[in-house]
């Protein structure tokens, strides 16, 4: 493909691609499908693949692979996380196979970090403009290959890869998508064993709504499982298999890069720390309220945040904590307000709370109505600036029900 298709998506970025399909006969030297597929492509990237829309001589073949693919902030971390794999053998990392290429972000970021990548991707469509793209964004030390993944090539596709990289299609025939480990494509049950007898390390991206404990049950030698959050979202999980570990595997919570460390044993016996008495949370007004990010909140280790950062739970199940250190300790782990109201849950404090704060968002937290139910309660309207929790509260003296006022920090 020469320059000239490259002009076009330039000069038409930004056009309806509706009317450049229907006058495609005035330009016959391109292929108007796939401008027509990049042009849309690239007004979706910007933010998610900045350097991939910055290379403008990508393109983007499918209108699915855009959506389907890492961000690059994720995909940098799973590089970060590959190289350190590799690097705690006491090796340089050199060759890592990514066996489910797709549109090929995390074998771009791959290849900063090893010294050679091995793309490959079942798709002829995707694996076809691979090396384009590639080379494009200036990297040369990508193989291209396309295949599907089976049990009778699994071992030569991984062989003398220092880590090899999967990430099943979470995607049935119909296009419906799909949760299960057992549903995905290609099918890691049957090839885990085949890959780490050909590959000592082997790390799998999975669906964040997946159940962890489930997956631990079904993988073998899973050492690590990161737990990766960005934008206020939880976005993916990776499952590190080591060949022959025995071991008890730990729990990385990754909120924007920073990380919580855990083992799986800290997370089921430690215990909660609450109030001595409602009267500690009647008079936390200024103090840091705080709320666990999307990371914390999937890996589950409520309780082990006490103990972790020093924080007070407000209820068993309510899953906000005082930070008695202020928001600087929590900040990085999830949301921080600062605690401006506090009243005994009331028909008569809702009213109260109402009248205060006529615009807030609302929360319910471990009470018998939602959250839509309790801002009607209240009876204010949607606005960003405060938030209000109707929480219940359990103390070392007995339990209560309370309304917070608060100001995100």
């Amino acid at each position: 493909m020469t320059d000239r298709f490259t002009q076009f998506i330039l000069q038409h970025a930004d056009e309806d691609p509706a009317r450049l399909l229907l006058a495609r006969q005035r330009w016959p030297d391109i292929d108007m499908d796939l401008a027509v597929r990049t042009i849309r492509a690239r007004s979706r990237i910007r933010k998610k693949l900045p350097s991939w829309w910055e290379a403008t001589g990508t393109v983007y073949p499918t209108d699915l692979c855009t959506q389907q693919c890492s961000s690059e902030d994720t995909a940098r971390y799973k590089a970060g996380t590959a190289g350190r794999i590799v690097s705690a053998d006491r090796k340089a990392p050199d060759l890592l196979a990514d066996l489910t290429g797709g549109l090929g972000v995390d074998s771009a970021a791959f290849a900063r970090v090893f010294r050679q990548v091995r793309y490959n991707e079942r798709d002829p469509l995707l694996a076809r403009w691979a090396p384009r793209n590639f080379e494009a964004l200036g990297l040369h030390n990508i193989s291209c290959h396309c295949e599907e993944v089976r049990p009778d090539n699994a071992a030569a596709l991984a062989a003398g890869a220092d880590l090899v990289f999967l990430d099943p299609s979470r995607r049935d025939t119909a296009g419906r998508k799909v949760f299960l480990l057992e549903d995905c494509t290609p099918d890691i049950l049957s090839l885990q064993d085949i890959l780490l007898g050909a590959c000592r390390h082997l790390l799998v991206k999975l669906s964040p709504m997946a159940d962890i404990t489930r997956l631990c049950k079904q993988l073998h030698g899973v050492r690590t499982i990161h737990i990766v959050a960005w934008n206020g979202e939880c976005k993916e999980l990776l499952f590190h298999l080591e060949r022959d570990f025995a071991g008890e595997a730990e729990i990385i919570a990754c909120e924007e890069g920073t990380c919580l460390h855990f083992s799986l044993s800290e997370a089921r016996s430690a215990t909660p720390v609450f109030l001595d008495h409602p009267s500690g949370l009647e008079n936390a007004r200024g103090q840091c309220l705080f709320e666990p990010g999307k990371s914390l909140t999937k890996a589950g280790v409520f309780n082990t945040l006490c103990q972790r950062l020093g924080l007070v739970k407000l209820g068993r199940d309510t899953h906000l904590y005082l930070s008695p250190d202020g928001a600087a300790a929590v900040r990085p782990f999830g949301k921080c307000f600062e605690i401006l109201d506090v009243l005994p849950m009331g028909n008569r404090a809702c009213r109260e709370m109402g009248k205060r704060y006529p615009a807030a968002e609302v929360s319910a937290r471990g009470l018998p109505l939602d959250s839509e139910a309790l801002r009607k309660k209240i009876g204010c309207t949607s606005a960003e600036d405060i938030h209000i929790f109707g929480a219940a509260v359990a103390t070392y003296a007995g339990e209560g029900r309370y309304l917070l006022a608060c100001k995100r920090i």
